[in-house]
């Protein structure tokens, strides 16, 4: 059975579920070089019927996120056999009429990502908070034998995301996109001095009731190079405190009130529901602070934060939701990576770099690895492309931006010659999984950047390009299985080091999506501070003293 899940609206994006395993999942953005982009997911959803091997007339049901209908729609799909108001040259996706086309609630495909996915087989809670989606800001479901029940939503007046993301459009960052910058900045802040000030922007939650209600106004939208751009008037009014109090202190008391808020609604409803499992999703909780509070509450056990939480996650989403109605007992059951996106193959990369005429080497692994490692050791900056690209947010070791975590410098370097980005932002590192008790604190699994976790202070010194102010790391825990050659690379820096460990950057720089293609991944390296570029099998190089 195939089921192709969609999202229109930001971050639009495709997700194929055929017979319950997830064949592909691609934000629009990777395809148009748009970040954020709202444009119809024309190319992902080719991307995914491409990978699949299939075509549109092979469909079994098109899941749609979002319970009422998009524009859009008809730009990708032809049901009626005509499509007037398209170009002859567009190539629509014709549905023949056995394609079922299903619609679902906007946080109901959020939920279906964290509960679906985490592999939680008793009865667990689920949490979305996002902006904004169909008719809540705030959901509480149930999840039990592979069945979403609604217990609880809350209004526009209780989105906590809104207030964080006025916040952070006040700090002079995009409604959004900027948010983790507000997280990163928090970690300098002093969150009393501002704290008092702040209270009237927030939604108030106690025991599972939305006690005071945050009157927003309307929200304007600007639609810019494809996406959209959100703006509520108190962006403004916090913007006002600015001349009493740092951005630091403003950032960090924000950050305290979304931690504060969404800990009591998550422990009120573990309690009232009698379980001990929390899953999670929904832009909010990209917040990788946050989800360690989450985490750690005694009242919970076992914690998922699906890696994909915001609505790039949506497509998956419906179509979890789609495989649930039709047979629960075809669901995927746990998420195994995020490594659903385009792959190409050796004869593509070295015919697309013998055509650019640039100079390269072909060489195979054992030599990739061991050039690649010798040049981490020694300070050099290296783009990293191999394999399926990632989905979400973080590069996860296939589209990868890599330094020695050994060297603070190397942090400075990134920021200011290849990123172009603020330089108080942290980077995270890949980790070995055989080293991570020497650079974690908790046990908790973390393969996805997702999660927060605190470095030991012995440590700390030794790998501080990776290690953030308030001395906490924020990893991809690399096994064998996960990643091999990912993980032989960083088995062959420690093999030199003695440390298994890098830091690892999306390969992108600030403002633009993750490259995809061998053509993105060559204009970022020649148009940064990178040193070598090492491609499937081929390797090229600049000079840097």
């Amino acid at each position: 059975m195939n089921i192709l899940g969609v999202h229109f609206g930001h971050d639009a994006n495709a997700a194929l579920i055929t017979d319950g395993k997830i064949v592909a999942d691609a934000a629009e953005e990777r395809f148009n070089r748009l970040k954020h982009s709202a444009d119809a997911p024309v190319h992902s959803t080719a991307y995914c019927l491409a990978q699949a091997g299939i075509s549109a007339s092979q469909l079994d049901c098109v899941a749609v996120s979002g319970i009422n209908g998009h524009p859009d729609f008809d730009t990708v799909f032809r049901t009626d056999g005509m499509n007037s108001h398209t170009p002859v040259y567009h190539p629509l996706k014709d549905l023949p009429p056995s394609v079922e086309i299903v619609r679902y609630d906007h946080h109901r495909c959020h939920a279906a990502c964290a509960y679906h996915l985490s592999g939680f087989k008793e009865k667990s809670l689920v949490l979305v908070s996002d902006g904004f989606g169909d008719d809540c800001a705030v959901s509480i479901w149930l999840g039990d034998n592979g069945r979403l029940e609604l217990i609880e939503k809350y209004p526009a007046e209780g989105s906590l995301g809104w207030f964080y993301s006025n916040v952070t459009e006040a700090l002079g960052w995009i409604h959004g996109d900027g948010e983790g910058k507000t997280m990163a900045l928090a970690t300098f802040g002093n969150k009393n001095r501002p704290f008092q000030e702040m209270l009237p922007f927030v939604p108030k939650y106690d025991r599972g009731v939305l006690t005071e209600k945050r009157r927003f106004g309307d929200v304007h939208a600007l639609k810019l190079m494809s996406a959209v751009q959100w703006h509520l008037d108190d962006a403004r009014r916090i913007k006002k405190l600015m001349g009493r109090f740092s951005p630091e202190d403003i950032a960090a008391a924000a950050q305290w009130i979304i931690e504060d808020q969404h800990t009591r609604l998550a422990a009120y409803w573990l309690e009232r529901t009698g379980t001990r499992n929390l899953c999670v999703a929904g832009g909010v909780f990209l917040n990788i602070v946050l989800n360690r509070k989450l985490t750690d509450l005694d009242i919970c056990d076992r914690f998922f934060p699906y890696p994909n939480p915001s609505d790039a996650g949506l497509g998956l989403g419906a179509a979890l939701n789609a495989v649930a109605e039709s047979d629960a007992s075809r669901l995927p059951g746990c998420l195994e990576n995020l490594y659903t996106g385009p792959e190409f193959s050796d004869e593509t990369i070295i015919g697309f770099l013998t055509r650019q005429k640039l100079d390269f080497e072909v060489m195979g692994d054992e030599e990739l690895i061991k050039r690649c490692a010798r040049a981490l050791d020694a300070n050099k900056c290296l783009g990293w492309f191999q394999g399926r690209m990632e989905s979400g947010p973080r590069a996860l070791g296939n589209r990868s931006i890599l330094m020695n975590a050994r060297n603070r410098k190397n942090m400075d370097y990134i920021n200011h010659h290849v990123k172009f980005r603020e330089p108080f932002r942290p980077f995270c590192p890949s980790l070995i999984e055989e080293d991570r008790g020497r650079y974690l604190k908790q046990s908790e699994d973390g393969p996805y950047m997702i999660l927060a976790f605190d470095a030991p202070e012995s440590i700390r010194e030794t790998i501080p390009a990776v290690v953030h102010h308030d001395g906490s790391i924020r990893p991809q825990v690399v096994t064998r299985e996960s990643n091999s050659l990912y993980h032989r690379l960083i088995s062959g820096l420690k093999d030199l080091s003695g440390e298994g460990i890098v830091l690892n950057t999306s390969f992108n720089i600030k403002g633009e999506p993750i490259v995809m293609t061998p053509a993105d991944a060559v204009r970022c390296f020649y148009s940064t501070g990178m040193d070598m570029l090492a491609m499937g099998p081929c390797l090229l190089r600049k000079n840097r003293d």
